[in-house]
């Protein structure tokens, strides 16, 4: 999905900007995306794009809200689960692309994420 991901600034804590060039072919060339909340002892991350991307086609807001809970199921501790919510908002005229709105590449990435930590364990 992504070509490459820079910090522009900060240090991982709220206010930190990153720089996400996406892969040719899909639509975007670039976004920057800022952290709005970090909160470590909930495992609650929140950011915004607030250039380029989605914002490129008629998006006012594009947030996106992780989550990481413990998983009642599982008494061992070695799994969790993962919540993402999306919030946005699209101008009327580009009403259509809202259809563009989904969790399907945020979770191959935390696909891609599980594997590499399962292997690295």
């Amino acid at each position: 999905m992504f070509e490459a991901v820079d910090v522009v600034e900060g240090d991982g804590g709220p206010g930190t900007v990153l720089k996400l060039t996406f892969k040719t072919g899909s639509g975007f060339f670039y976004g920057k995306e800022k952290f709005t909340k970090v909160d470590h002892a909930n495992m609650v991350k929140e950011s915004e794009m607030v250039e380029g991307g989605i914002l490129d086609i008629g998006f006012s807001l594009y947030r996106l809200r992780v989550e990481i809970k413990e998983n009642p199921k599982d008494g061992s501790g070695s799994s969790c689960l993962l919540k993402l919510t999306i919030e946005y908002e699209v101008k009327e005229e580009f009403a259509a692309n809202a259809s563009l709105v989904t969790t399907e590449p945020l979770l191959g990435i935390m696909s891609v994420a599980n594997e590499h930590l399962l292997k690295s364990s």
